[in-house]
Formats: structure tokens, C-alpha cells, sequence
């Protein structure tokens, strides 16, 4: 929906914006639980990395450079970059391991 954003204008662009916001409502909650889903002992620290994460603030700079060197549009390319990301953690990434054994059992 980004990529729609980025390469077409007028209506389109600005509903494929307004549809984004939709989408990523239900995102965070599913990505919270799939991300600490597991842990064991340690949830509250994956919790915590995962709140602290939300304020990733970094990329909203990146993306208003890119947004005045490159212009807006443009600049959405980042946002598609994450939303990929997001896609390959649904995917692949969010996959459990056995990583958290307890060997005192």
C-alpha cells in the first residue's frame, strides 16, 4: 500500500495514506504478542525492548531529510522498506525456537 502511495498521485495516493493507517492498527498488538510470545523469564525485558522500540523516532528524521532532498513521495520509500520488514517478521521471523531451553529441569 506504501509502493501505491509512493508511485501514483491525487486520490489514489491519498487514500492508499489514509488506508495505511488502517491497516497498521491491528500491526502493533499482533507484533507484541508474537514478539514476546515465549520468552519465559525474560518477557518482561522483551516487553520492555518492545515499548521502547515504538519510539523509533530516528526514521521520522531520516524521513523528513529524505522528504526535503529527494521530496515527499519519495521519501515514503522508507516507510515501505519497514513495512517490508514487517512482512518478512510475519512470514519468517516471528517463527518459535526451542532458543529458550531450561537446563535445570
Amino acid at each position: 500500500v506504501m509502493l501505491i502511495a509512493t508511485f501514483t498521485t491525487g486520490h489514489v495516493a491519498m487514500w492508499a495514506l489514509i488506508s495505511v493507517g488502517l491497516f497498521h492498527s491491528i500491526m502493533f498488538p499482533t507484533i507484541f504478542t508474537l514478539g514476546i510470545k515465549g520468552l519465559g523469564p525474560l518477557t518482561e525485558e522483551g516487553s520492555g525492548l518492545l515499548i521502547m522500540a515504538i519510539a523509533g523516532g530516528a526514521l521520522v528524521i531520516v524521513q523528513g531529510w529524505l522528504a526535503d532532498t529527494y521530496g515527499l513521495q519519495t521519501s515514503f520509500l522508507l516507510t515501505a522498506a519497514c513495512e517490508l520488514y514487517v512482512l518478512f517478521y510475519a512470514l519468517w521471523g516471528s517463527r518459535t525456537t526451542n532458543a529458550l531451553v531450561d537446563h535445570d529441569r
